[in-house]
C-alpha cells in the first residue's frame, strides 16, 4: 500500500492535482484496497466455516453409522429367529470401522468367537490379522463380520435356512457401512454375495484372487473372494494363496483409491 503513495507523489500528472484531488484519489484506492482485504477475509472465513461444517458432518455421519450398527448388534444379540440361538454363548454381530472402505465377510463364528462375541479371534483370526498387517491394514480400518452371526454346533457348516434367516442383518450392515470393497472369505460368504448380483458362482477356487465388479443392494461395488483363513490352518498351500490374494487386494485398493 505504501508503494502506491510513493508512486502518487512521483507521478508527473499528479503534480498538477490539487491536494483535495490527491486525497480523493487516495480515498478511492483505499476503499478498493479495503474491499479486497475484506473479500480476502471473507474467503478465509468461508473456507474455515466449510472445513468445520465438513468435519462436523463427517463426525455426525460416523456417529450415525455407529449408532445404526449398534442397533443391528443389539438385535442380533437377542435374536431367536433360527435354532442356533439355543446353543450359542454369545452372538457375533461384527466389529470394525462404521465407515470402512473394505468389509470382510466370513462364514460363521467358531468356538473362540462364540465365547468372546467378536469375529475372527481364534487361530484363523490371528492369521487374518497377519494378512491385514501385510497389506497395511488393521481391524480398526475395516469391518469384519460373518454371514451367520451365531456358531453352528460343533463348527458345522451353516444350513441354507440359517443363512436365509440371518443374512438380513448382513444386508443392513452393508447398507449402513456402504463399503467399496467386499472381501468374501470362503465359499459360503462368496456364494451369498454373488447371489445378490448377476455374477455366476461355481466354486471359490474359480472366482478367488480377482476383483468382480457388481451392483450389490443397489450400489456398484467390488467383490474380492478368497479362501477362508481357517482353511489355511490345515492346508499350507491355502496360506500361500491367501498371502498372494491379499497382495492382489492391496493393489486393487491402491489403484482405486
Amino acid at each position: 500500500m505504501y508503494g502506491f503513495f510513493e508512486k502518487l507523489v512521483a507521478c508527473e500528472a499528479c503534480r498538477e492535482l490539487s491536494p483535495l484531488q490527491i486525497i480523493d484519489t487516495s480515498r478511492v484506492f483505499l476503499d478498493s484496497w479495503n474491499q479486497q482485504k475484506a473479500q480476502a477475509r471473507v474467503s478465509v472465513a468461508v473456507g474455515f466455516i466449510r472445513t468445520e461444517i465438513d468435519r462436523s458432518l463427517c463426525q455426525e455421519g460416523f456417529a450415525l453409522s455407529k449408532k445404526e450398527l449398534d442397533i443391528v448388534a443389539s438385535e442380533v444379540s437377542v435374536c431367536t429367529k433360527c435354532p442356533l440361538w439355543k446353543s450359542r454363548e454369545k452372538a457375533v454381530p461384527g466389529v470394525g470401522n462404521p465407515e470402512a472402505r473394505t468389509m470382510f465377510i466370513g462364514e460363521a463364528p467358531g468356538r473362540s468367537e462364540d465365547v468372546k462375541g467378536e469375529p475372527f479371534v481364534g487361530a484363523a483370526g490371528k492369521l487374518l490379522d497377519t494378512l491385514l498387517s501385510q497389506i497395511g491394514l488393521s481391524r480398526e480400518q475395516v469391518f469384519i463380520t460373518n454371514v451367520v452371526k451365531c456358531r453352528p454346533p460343533a463348527n458345522r457348516q451353516p444350513k441354507p435356512v440359517e443363512i436365509e434367516t440371518c443374512t438380513p442383518y448382513l444386508n443392513r450392515q452393508i447398507l449402513i457401512i456402504q463399503p467399496e470393497f467386499i472381501v468374501t472369505l470362503g465359499s459360503h460368504s462368496t456364494a451369498y454375495i454373488f447371489s445378490k448380483t448377476t455374477l455366476p458362482f461355481s466354486s471359490i477356487t474359480q472366482v478367488r484372487g480377482k476383483p468382480h465388479k457388481a451392483t450389490i443392494l443397489g450400489v456398484p461395488r467390488t467383490v474380492f473372494p478368497t479362501f477362508h483363513p481357517a482353511s489355511a490352518l490345515y492346508n499350507q498351500e491355502h496360506e500361500k494363496i491367501l498371502e498372494q490374494d491379499f497382495q492382489l487386494l492391496k493393489t486393487e485398493l491402491r489403484n482405486t483409491h
